[in-house]
């Protein structure tokens, strides 16, 4: 399994979201997919995974690599000038984010799942919320950060020295 793998099957069990039920998409594993061509297809609200993102932290001789992870809880509003239905929009998904949180922290120790989301931490991780008012959507995205050792040793003999 990785790493969409497990979110997909959190997003189909969540009953919030409920992805796959009747052959209807509610994941994705592109940020860009919620915003463009998906998102006449999506059915809300609906996860997107995004992966990629890092940045080096440390110190001199003890650098690490923390690799972010987004994840976006999005539902659609009919009208974007109805701020009692963003605002629901914002409550559900921040309790779906949350939900999905709890989870990610409960199962980092299972042994099957120790490779995929062992490192995730809770601490230092944000949660922001999303204005996509163009295509009438709103939620919470969750960035999640592991850290590891950072090696300068090309083991791969990508240059010569």
């Amino acid at each position: 399994m990785i790493l969409e793998d497990y979110i997909e099957e959190l997003a189909t069990k969540h009953p919030a979201i409920q992805h796959e039920v009747d052959d209807k998409c509610h994941f994705s594993c592109l940020a860009d997919d919620s915003q463009t061509k998906f998102a006449r297809s999506m059915h809300y609200p609906c996860v997107v995974l995004d992966t990629g993102d890092f940045t080096i932290t440390g110190q001199t001789g003890n650098e690490l690599l923390t690799m972010e992870t987004s994840i976006m809880f999005l539902d659609h509003v009919r009208d974007t000038g109805n701020s009692k239905e963003i605002r629901q929009a914002f409550s559900s998904m921040r309790k779906v984010a949350l939900d999905f949180l709890k989870k990610i922290l409960r199962d980092k120790n299972k042994k099957e799942l120790l490779g995929i989301i062992g490192r995730f931490t809770a601490i230092g991780s944000d949660g922001h919320r999303i204005y996509l008012k163009d295509a009438g959507l709103y939620g919470y995205v969750l960035f999640l950060n592991t850290d590891e050792s950072f090696s300068k040793a090309d083991c791969e003999h990508v240059f010569e020295d």
